[in-house]
C-alpha cells in the first residue's frame, strides 16, 4: 500500500491534489479520444501523424507540471483506467479510491471516464 501523500476528507476541497489529478485524467480522455478520431481518418497523411505525437507531447508537459501529490493521485487513476479497458471495475478498487482519498464524486466521475474512452460493446438489437 501506498503511504499517504496528504491528508484527506470525505469532500475534497478546492486545492486537493485529487482534483488535479482528475482533471489531468479529462483531458489525456479528451486527448486519446481525439487521437482515436484522426487515427480513424485511415490516412498515412504526414501531417495527421505530426498532430498526433504534438498532442501528446501537450498531454505529457501538463503531466510533468503536477506536483509529487498529484501525480501520485493521477497514477493511482491512470494504472486503473488502462486496468480496466472494456470491462465494469471492481467495486474492491473503487472502493480502494476512496479509502486513498478520493471523493465519492470524483469516483463517480472516474468511472465514467472509463466509459467515454473504453465503451462497453453493446448488442444490436
Amino acid at each position: 500500500m501506498t503511504d499517504r501523500l496528504v491528508r484527506t476528507t470525505s469532500q475534497q476541497e478546492f486545492g486537493h491534489p485529487s482534483n488535479r489529478a482528475l482533471s489531468l485524467l479529462r483531458s489525456y480522455v479528451v486527448t486519446e479520444a481525439f487521437i482515436q478520431s484522426l487515427e480513424s481518418e485511415e490516412s498515412d497523411d504526414e501531417g495527421i501523424s505530426k498532430l498526433i505525437k504534438e498532442t501528446r507531447d501537450q498531454h505529457l508537459a501538463f503531466f510533468d507540471k503536477l506536483t509529487q501529490a498529484e501525480k501520485h493521485f493521477y497514477n493511482e487513476i491512470k494504472i486503473l483506467l488502462d486496468k480496466n479497458s472494456g470491462e465494469d471495475v471492481d467495486e474492491t478498487e473503487l472502493q480502494d479510491l476512496l479509502r486513498n482519498g478520493f471523493s465519492p464524486q470524483q469516483v463517480q466521475e472516474f468511472v465514467q471516464l472509463i466509459n467515454i474512452l473504453h465503451p462497453k460493446d453493446t448488442p444490436n438489437s
